[in-house]
């Protein structure tokens, strides 16, 4: 028996048009291919009548589908209904007859929506500002909750500067003009980056709809410049002071959130879903949200900075209900990735204006404590080859923050190679 992609199937070489599984769970039936005058059609005749239902029948499961594409589609469904009118023609009537059951059906689907209340909204164009929403609308966009916030803030100004205009209209020459308008505009070249990443997201979302909304996504190779790396650095004399500051201050939630952060390498929202029992033993084994689709792990060791607030933690008698190593002692709840820094961004700031607090550290930040890290293993002597499995960075990412963002712009790493190129030129007889 062969069976094509139209639902049209030959049975004792006779043709009959069976629909889909997800066609029959709404209701639709098969339908035996004949003319008006009751003779069975030929090869030609039957994969016609079996297009056209196939076609009917994939407009009434979009229109079925719900949320933003299902009322679309039923706009799309009513627009079509409406525009049909009794064809003069009788060889087109017996067309129409081949497909009547589902035209009733069509208008079924129409009238039960109209009947709910349910939103039938006019197609609108496809913009940018609808691909926006459409976008965050999906069911196939997978992104983390902090990378979402960040797209909605891009989407804004994404909107704000194109969204009237059609997607399949948008150039590159466009973007990049928008991209020099950002940086040019005081937004700041990190920012602009990462506008500009958000934006090549929604465009490639959109190329991948079936059917399409445009060709070719624009944000392609729009020449985005390199930011440059943050200069800063949690030195041990910024950790000290900082850590006992916090501890007679109130804030040693805070000062347990940031030896973690210096001497594990893990992201602040991974060691604020960190239990007491994940940190009892000598190592810390677990999986960074932000690669769990890879399955990438990270296990750094327990380092006795670190096992000292764990010990402290189990000893206190108030605890977080659910055995959260890092949370609020004002409320009991659990710390995220937010409120840890909403909180820490307090004991910074009153930190820093307390006379002696070290220069600078107004600047540190939650996030440099993982990059410190790297950086300190390798200033202890582990090779980048071997540090992936400490803090579950790709030995890229490693070598990128030691040649990038701190080995080349710390003061004492530049004294450290002169001392070494001094003691080699005094041995090749050079007086210095």
């Amino acid at each position: 028996m062969l069976v094509l992609r139209n639902g049209l199937k030959w049975r004792d070489g006779r043709p009959r048009w069976e629909p889909s599984p997800a066609s029959r769970a709404l209701g639709l039936k098969g339908l035996d291919l004949k003319r008006p005058d009751g003779t069975w059609m030929d090869r030609g005749e039957a994969i016609g009548a079996a297009d056209a239902r196939a076609l009917w029948a994939a407009m009434l499961r979009a229109a079925a589908a719900g949320g933003i594409p299902g009322a679309e589609a039923l706009a799309d469904l009513r627009r079509v209904l409406d525009r049909l009118t009794a064809p003069a023609d009788p060889t087109a009537a017996a067309r129409r007859a081949l497909i009547g059951d589902l035209l009733a059906a069509a208008r079924t689907r129409l009238g039960e929506a109209v009947q709910a209340g349910d939103r039938i909204p006019a197609r609108r164009e496809r913009t940018v500002a609808r691909m926006v929403e459409a976008y965050f609308a999906s069911d196939d966009v997978s992104i983390a909750p902090a990378t979402r916030n960040a797209y909605g803030t891009h989407g804004r100004r994404l909107v704000a500067r194109h969204g009237e205009a059609r997607v399949a209209e948008v150039t590159r020459g466009q973007l990049v003009a928008w991209y020099r308008e950002l940086t040019a505009g005081g937004l700041g070249l990190a920012n602009a980056n990462q506008c500009m990443g958000a934006t090549a997201a929604f465009f490639a979302w959109a190329a991948r709809q079936d059917p399409p909304w445009l060709g070719a996504s624009p944000a392609r190779e729009l020449g985005l410049k390199a930011a440059p790396g943050r200069r800063v650095f949690w030195s041990m004399e910024a950790e000290r002071a900082f850590v006992g500051w916090a501890d007679a201050n109130g804030y040693a939630d805070i000062a347990d959130g940031i030896v973690a952060g210096l001497w594990t390498g893990a992201r602040i929202g991974d060691i604020c879903a960190a239990n007491l029992s994940h940190l009892a033993g000598e190592v810390w084994r677990f999986t960074p949200a932000k690669t769990a689709k890879r399955g990438q792990e990270a296990m750094p060791a327990i380092m006795e900075p670190l096992r000292a607030r764990i010990a402290r933690r189990r000893g206190q008698l108030v605890a977080a209900i659910d055995g959260a190593f890092l949370f609020d002692p004002r409320s009991g709840r659990r710390y995220d990735a937010n409120t840890f820094g909403h909180r820490f961004g307090l004991a910074r700031a009153t930190f820093a204006a307390q006379e002696g607090a070290p220069e600078g550290f107004s600047g540190l930040r939650v996030q440099d404590t993982r990059d410190t890290c790297i950086t300190r293993l390798w200033e202890s002597g582990v090779a980048p080859s071997r540090m992936w499995p400490w803090t579950g960075h790709s030995q890229r990412s490693i070598e990128a923050i030691l040649r990038e963002h701190y080995i080349v712009l710390r003061e004492q790493g530049a004294l450290a190679m002169a001392g070494q190129l001094a003691t080699w030129a005094r041995a090749q007889g050079v007086a210095l």
